[in-house]
């Protein structure tokens, strides 16, 4: 479960940061 969680909130963190990174390319 935690374990679960824990890659959840990795893969979230990764998703935005790659987000921002494409809206500070535009």
């Amino acid at each position: 479960m935690f374990c679960s969680i824990h890659s959840v909130k990795r893969y979230t963190s990764i998703t935005l940061s790659v987000s921002v990174g494409q809206a500070a390319n535009t």
